[in-house]
């Protein structure tokens, strides 16, 4: 496919025209919902971005070595996907050759938060959740517990609906964590190591609804030791597509897959990432890859090397063309809404500094533009990012947004049921995930139920559903400053606030 069939396939594409291959019924077209939408937050002549700053424990820029400018971004949630097949953010089809659709578009403009009960995440040992995926119905969350012989586990649940441990009466998660899940075509995948810290290889395991899984048959060696890949899995037009870092030179590898269960490695498209280190993302027209290239040695200043952060966009994930960056040293994996792309990223080298967060924006991959005005939350740490193919929500105590394009931004009113600090979601949140159904957020206790010397952790589940439901719910309180000395300017939030 040329340049110019691809610029055209993602303008149709951001414009609500189907891509090609794609039934009529699958596709749900880009209209604009002007009249449902709030007043914005932009800044008339210049690109608005919400809140959307990192935990500072994790923007001192040590982590900035060219693998992890934007690996080690926790305020940005693993793009859910929804039961269409969207992964990453992206839209999905039920069959595997199918071109991912758009996902379902949203229109509320409020939530309601509550605690789940906590029962299902407790048990003997300590419990961890790792990864929570939406469904077209409700949500997917996985992790493990310790013991013994580590295990892994996966919960379900829905708004509405009491969350359930799904049962494993084959034993196929024993002696198994899992670290993420990824929603495919016809069901779910997802991506593991041993339990035992001496075993070798990543796992796989699949899924149609969440309640049944099976593992599959995988060399153990294909994609490296556990500790090594980071292995990532995206979806989209032109199948399955599998990555990993190596672990002495941050080059990516990149494998292709029709279902998950064999995978061929493919070098030549590896060699066009030319070393690079990149995150892979499904779009309904195809894949981005965005990342950084390390300057090497000579760019080390005493923290580390310094990057040059890159983009590459496809139409089926084997031949690949690079992208313009405007002045980023690293991105992080994109964020797909129905207008726009959007990748944090960083605008300086290494650093003992706690710097603000930076993203860039695009609306078709091929060009990304730093996003230079942050909005009015933009100078707080701390808030979550998460995006379900339709929208990006921008999460935090100090108010909450939403944005179909990463660069303007409207008011996420919300409201809790219980005014109580373990009540909301900030009280320990670990990560976001978004779907139709609202949205949902995981954490963990620092103590567990047991109160045994064994169990010191076990998992939270909060869950924001659209409206003020019950009617009663109280508005989000905002919490006080956490200093009691005068803040310092770089914590120091627009509106006077700390944190």
């Amino acid at each position: 496919m040329s340049e110019e069939e691809l610029d055209r396939e993602l303008a149709n594409w951001m414009a609500g025209a189907a891509p090609p291959d794609v039934p009529p019924i699958l596709h749900e077209p880009a209209h604009e919902l002007a009249s449902r939408r709030p007043t914005v937050h932009a800044r008339s002549g210049s690109r608005a971005l919400p809140g959307m700053a990192l935990a500072s424990i994790a923007i001192v820029a040590t982590v900035f070595a060219v693998r992890g400018v934007v690996d080690t971004v926790p305020g940005t949630a693993s793009n859910p996907p929804t039961a269409s097949g969207a992964s990453d953010g992206l839209g999905g089809s039920p069959a595997p050759s199918a071109t991912p659709a758009r996902a379902p578009q949203s229109n509320w403009t409020s939530v309601t938060w509550s605690l789940t009960d906590p029962k299902p995440f407790t048990g003997p040992g300590n419990q961890f959740i790792q990864s929570v995926v939406s469904l077209e119905h409700g949500f997917v969350a996985a992790g493990y517990e310790t013991g013994t012989t580590p295990t892994a586990i996966v919960w379900t649940g829905a708004p509405g609906e009491p969350w359930i441990r799904v049962g494993d009466p084959s034993g196929t998660f024993t002696d198994s964590v899992i670290d993420r899940l990824v929603a495919v075509p016809d069901g779910l995948i997802a991506i593991g190591r041993p339990g035992s810290p001496d075993a070798p290889g990543v796992r796989l395991w699949r899924s149609p609804d969440g309640q049944a899984w099976t593992r599959l048959p995988l060399d153990e060696t294909l994609f490296g030791d556990w500790y090594d890949p980071r292995l990532q899995i995206a979806s989209g037009p032109g199948g399955l597509i599998a990555s990993a870092w190596d672990r002495d030179t941050g080059a990516t590898r990149i494998w292709h897959s029709v279902d998950g269960s064999a995978w061929t490695a493919d070098p030549v498209a590896s060699s066009i990432f030319d070393g690079a280190s990149v995150w892979i993302v499904g779009t309904p027209a195809g894949y981005v890859a965005t990342g950084s290239r390390t300057l090497g040695p000579a760019s080390d200043k005493g923290l580390g090397p310094d990057g040059v952060g890159v983009a590459f966009r496809s139409r089926d994930g084997q031949s690949w063309s690079p992208a313009t960056v405007d002045g980023a040293h690293g991105l992080g994996r994109v964020l797909v809404a129905r207008d726009g792309l959007l990748a944090p990223g960083s605008n300086h080298g290494p650093t003992n500094a706690i710097v603000l967060p930076d993203y860039w924006q695009s609306t078709d991959g091929a060009h990304w533009e730093r996003v230079e005005d942050r909005g009015t939350a933009g100078a707080r740490f701390g808030t979550q990012i998460t995006a379900d193919g339709d929208r990006i929500y921008a999460l935090s105590p100090f108010g909450s947004e939403w944005s179909t394009d990463g660069t303007t931004w409207h008011p996420l009113e919300e409201f809790v049921i219980d005014l109580e600090p373990r009540g909301r979601p900030w009280w320990a949140m670990n990560g976001v995930a978004a779907g139709p159904g609202g949205i949902v957020a995981n954490g963990q206790t620092t103590i567990g139920a047991s109160g045994d010397a064994d169990d010191q952790t076990d998992g939270l589940i909060w869950m924001a559903v659209p409206g003020r439901t019950p009617t009663g719910a109280a508005p989000m309180p905002t919490p006080e400053p956490a200093h009691d000395q005068p803040c310092q300017s770089p914590f120091k939030n627009p509106d006077g606030t700390c944190g």
